[in-house]
């Protein structure tokens, strides 16, 4: 196997960070995402394949030891007196909360009944390889998840652990969403929840200009644009944050579902077979910027600007990813308008927009365990109780979950209602394209291609396809 490519550090934190949660809806925080599902335990979602291929990357051979039935008969009293380390980094208010207010109460209840002493390191600068190299590793770490990583069997692989009895099945709606290449590194509440591109649209807007509430399908989306030119406002504003992360995702999507199943299982022909797929997504958006219905330059159009255009009272939709509701919802009441929310439409006839939707679930981020700690059971019961006590966090905050649990949380505000009701109607939640599939090379690639594709008037979409199978087959992720 050829050495795989490690992913940027900056990536991989922002995926950590991602992975962890986001303060409640209503607060209008828009740094991190949510644990946004809307229903705790919804049998819908499918694709447990989907975030890994079959290959394994390492660790093929591991084994839980002799004994080990899962948490059912985990004996805690067992470890009374160890001295057990967890890392965390401090890295933004919703982590700390998450940390200082769930996890580390629930694991301090069970040090009192049975005697383990758990340590906490916070605010941790160093790269978990370099600890590792030192020795200073802890047993139970958050985040920082690299190939090189994996590939320097520093990690435990969870796998064996989380498969010897239903404890992934009972506990998530989509566990496939944990696999990488067959194995489990990590476990986070964040990486099983639902975070995906939603389109916002001004219903005050849309009844002033005489549209039909109805973005059913691209062609109903850019009529609507073109009726909202007629009228003197935007049509559509999009910033390139969540088109490189979800839109092209959901452009792909909108054209053929079978092209995406291709890209995010890692399959090389994938450019070859479905080039007309790949080169119909990157004319959806173009339809838009060409037609004078988005802002211009959207390769510099940042989130915030975006989100500005919308609140304002002047576009008549808006792209963004699901977790600024809090932004949108505040900003539509000041200005006195209704929002309503739609998924991005498709434009193949074959299947009904929201049929099939784009999670963001990175498998490479999370809790994690190094390889040669004393206590791997232990480890990975304190990883389920951090990740319990996370998903009781969302329950509280009124965030959906993708953790099985009882209660169903309450939605913020009414924007955030509309999602959960769309969510409860996805056939199959899928991967994020550029989480699960792409090595740092390959995606520097992506991204500039995207780039080409949002700043430029005369472009080939054909050639954007060569060039993006030139960088698949480059691509280490798979190999």
């Amino acid at each position: 196997m050829k050495k795989i490519i490690a992913l940027l550090l900056a990536l991989v934190l922002v995926l950590a960070l991602a992975a962890c949660g986001e303060k409640p809806a209503d607060t209008g925080d828009d740094a991190a995402p949510a644990g946004d599902d809307a229903a705790s335990g919804d049998d819908a979602a499918a694709g447990d394949d989907a975030a890994g291929g079959d290959d394994a990357a390492s660790g093929d051979d591991a084994a839980a030891p002799a004994g080990y039935t899962g948490s059912a008969d985990f004996d805690w009293s067992a470890y009374s007196g160890v001295d057990f380390e967890i890392m965390w980094q401090e890295t933004d208010d919703t982590q700390i909360q998450i940390v200082k207010e769930y996890a580390m109460p629930a694991l301090q209840e069970i040090s009192d009944e049975y005697g383990i002493n758990f340590n906490w390191v916070g605010n941790v600068d160093q790269s978990y390889t370099t600890l590792a190299a030192t020795g200073e590793l802890a047993d139970v770490w958050f985040g920082n998840v690299t190939l090189d990583m994996i590939q320097s069997d520093i990690m435990l692989n969870l796998t064996p652990y989380l498969t010897v009895d239903s404890y992934l099945e009972d506990t998530y709606a989509t566990p496939g969403f944990f696999f990488f290449n067959g194995n489990i590194w990590s476990l986070s509440t964040g990486v099983d929840s639902f975070y995906n591109g939603v389109l916002y649209y001004n219903r005050t807007l849309f009844e002033e200009c005489g549209i039909e509430d109805d973005l059913s399908t691209f062609d109903k989306m850019v009529a609507a644009c073109e009726t909202l030119k007629a009228n003197g406002y935007m049509g559509l504003t999009i910033s390139w944050g969540p088109w490189q992360h979800f839109g092209w995702s959901d452009a792909v999507l909108s054209v053929d579902v079978e092209a995406y199943r291709a890209l995010i299982s890692g399959d090389k022909t994938a450019f070859a077979v479905y080039g007309d797929a790949f080169a119909g997504s990157f004319d959806e958006i173009r339809t838009l910027l060409l037609g004078g219905y988005t802002p211009a330059a959207l390769n510099v159009h940042e989130t915030a600007d975006s989100i500005a255009d919308f609140t304002a009272g002047d576009c008549g939709m808006l792209y963004v990813q699901s977790w600024n509701n809090g932004s949108v919802q505040k900003g539509a009441e000041e200005t006195g308008f209704d929002v309503g929310v739609a998924w991005w439409p498709v434009s193949n006839t074959g299947y009904q927009t929201g049929d099939y939707i784009s999670s963001w679930g990175s498998p490479l981020s999370g809790w994690c365990a190094k390889a040669d700690t004393e206590y791997p059971e232990l480890a990975v019961e304190v990883i389920k109780v951090i990740n319990r006590a996370e998903a009781a966090r969302h329950l509280a905050a009124g965030l959906g979950t993708n953790h099985v649990q009882e209660g169903t949380p309450t939605p913020t505000n009414d924007v955030e209602a509309q999602r959960f009701e769309l969510r409860a109607n996805v056939i199959e939640f899928m991967t994020n394209w550029n989480e699960t599939t792409c090595d740092a090379t390959t995606f520097t690639e992506f991204k500039d291609v995207v780039n080409t594709s949002l700043s430029e008037d005369d472009v080939d979409t054909a050639d954007l396809v060569a060039r993006l199978d030139a960088a698949w087959q480059t691509n280490t992720f798979f190999d």
